[in-house]
């Protein structure tokens, strides 16, 4: 594969049905972009990796040991040159939201991340998604040049697209 235009990364463990229908909703809703999805699995015993390996052949597989959310993250981010979007196993996407989100992000330069707000399977708003918790999106695109600084970005928002717990659905509030 050429280089990717957006990387998209998922840590799971012991995840293998959420993660089956987050990768299902990618291929459903891919975004326009060339796009590398890359699943992390973090020592799961419950067939994850082989589930992926098998059914998502085009789905960069990283078989890990249970080292941890971040360093699981980390294997794949210090890589990366493209945008990325870091995605829960319960996360699925809509139509729309990752072109939405990428479309926020390329307007305004000095705004290094954009996440999105979460809904319920049946739509409603989900009460991770309140003002004291905005940084739990299960959906976070972030731009490389902010990716590579260390502390805060100058500015972030919380914009755009949304997404669904109990499985996580991330969709275009456009």
């Amino acid at each position: 594969m050429t280089e990717p235009e957006l990387e998209i990364v998922i840590v799971s463990h012991e995840a293998a049905g959420l993660l089956r229908r987050c990768l299902e909703s990618l291929a459903r809703f891919p975004p326009a972009l060339r796009t590398r999805v890359t699943v992390v699995d973090s020592g799961s015993t419950d067939g994850t990796p082989d589930m992926v390996e098998r059914d998502f052949p085009e789905v960069r597989l990283m078989r890990r040991g249970n080292i941890g959310f971040l360093a699981a993250n980390n294997l794949v981010l210090r890589e990366m040159t493209a945008p990325f979007v870091l995605l829960n196993p319960d996360t699925e996407v809509f139509e729309g939201a990752l072109d939405s989100s990428l479309e926020r992000i390329g307007r305004d330069p000095s705004i290094g991340m954009v996440g999105c707000r979460l809904v319920t399977e049946s739509g409603a708003l989900d009460h991770a998604c309140s003002a004291p918790s905005r940084l739990r999106s299960p959906l976070w695109l972030i731009s490389p040049a902010w990716a590579g600084t260390i502390g805060l970005p100058a500015r972030s928002r919380s914009t755009g697209p949304a997404a669904s717990t109990s499985s996580n659905r991330a969709k275009s509030t456009r």
